[in-house]
């Protein structure tokens, strides 16, 4: 069994921090993002690869590819994002690149919404926060609930003059393996589309859709 199966089953809670880069602090420019993946007894971490003209000029709508990886460098899951100047979209694969699928944003007035496709494009899940509970994203697959991804408060000083964010995910024991998969890149995206950037304005990413 994978190193990234073994996470996913042994943990019904990950725990998700953005990690403050010193250079962001002390300049006010957006960096590349870095998370820590926190389950019971292990650590994976999630870097982004991004031209750094798209860090400048695009921010949150910049193509980009996150790679979940153990503490060796061993990359188990991709999540890469081409450029959305609207609408977000990213496609999912496995360690051997192979598709899991793809989570697109969907139009919403009143939600933040998400749906997740399988790779040949049926629907099979959707992700949804409402307009009054804007922090809290519930998550359905095939059907049924599958778990949800809630921002937590990191606290006055970060939320006002940082994007580094803290995020926790949860599911029940039910859902399939790679459904977890695609359920850990969407709350790494949901960071990217609705809570990057909104301490500092961006070229494009202060005109996409929110």
């Amino acid at each position: 069994m994978m190193l990234l199966d073994e996470f996913l089953l042994e943990n019904k809670v990950l725990r998700i921090k953005q990690r403050l880069e010193r250079a962001e602090i002390l300049t006010g420019f957006e960096t590349r993002n870095h998370y820590t993946i926190h389950g019971f007894g292990r650590v994976l971490f999630a870097q982004e690869e991004s031209p750094t003209a798209g860090l400048i000029l695009l921010q949150s709508a910049r193509p980009l590819t996150l790679k979940v990886m153990d503490g060796e460098g061993n990359v188990w899951l991709y999540l890469k994002k081409p450029f959305c100047f609207l609408l977000t979209r990213a496609e999912v694969s496995d360690h051997y690149s192979q598709p899991l699928g793809t989570i697109r944003q969907r139009w919403s007035i009143l939600s933040r919404r998400l749906s997740i496709l399988a790779p040949g494009g049926t629907a099979v899940g959707e992700i949804t926060a409402a307009w009054l509970h804007p922090w809290t994203f519930h998550c359905s697959y095939l059907g049924q609930p599958a778990g949800q991804v809630v921002k937590q408060w990191s606290g006055l000083g970060r939320e006002l003059y940082t994007d580094a964010d803290r995020f926790e995910l949860s599911y029940p024991d039910s859902l399939p393996l790679e459904a977890r998969k695609i359920l850990l890149a969407a709350s790494l995206l949901i960071d990217l589309t609705w809570f990057e950037g909104g301490k500092k304005g961006s070229l494009f990413g202060a005109l996409a859709v929110k």
